[in-house]
């Protein structure tokens, strides 16, 4: 558990450093792609041990898990712009974009205030006289 907790601290500091070189480096650059693909198996590496972090404390579920899903999907589309996915393999943006907007709707569904009573109408309220 601690070492999870390391690997995640460690990943999420070389993907910001590599991060931050890729963006201060000429565009297409060798340095730029190396810094590129650093920041994107730190980037991953960080959502996959956040994961487990999450799977194992569940300290606020909806966030964490919902937060380390959609950077591994936004880090993986951003990949795949760059090195584009063969002809018929798709399935991978559209079962990604399923997804997050699956786990979209349920952190939604989660984290919303009740609107509601449980008779499906809007709360009553009284005037004070």
């Amino acid at each position: 558990m601690v070492m999870t907790f390391i690997v995640h601290i460690v990943a999420g500091t070389v993907g910001l450093i590599s991060g931050f070189l890729a963006l201060s480096v000429t565009k297409g650059a060798a340095l730029h792609r190396q810094a590129g693909m650093v920041f994107v198996f730190a980037m991953l590496t960080m959502c996959t041990a956040g994961l487990i972090l999450e799977a194992v404390r569940m300290h606020a579920p909806a966030a964490n898990f919902s937060g380390a899903l959609i950077t591994a999907y936004l880090v993986t589309t951003g990949l795949t712009t760059v090195h584009p996915v063969k002809t018929g393999s798709q399935w991978i943006h559209i079962g990604g974009m399923l997804l997050v907007i699956g786990v979209a709707v349920y952190v939604y569904r989660k984290t919303r205030p009740a609107a509601t009573t449980n008779t499906g109408t809007a709360p009553v309220v009284q005037p004070s006289r």
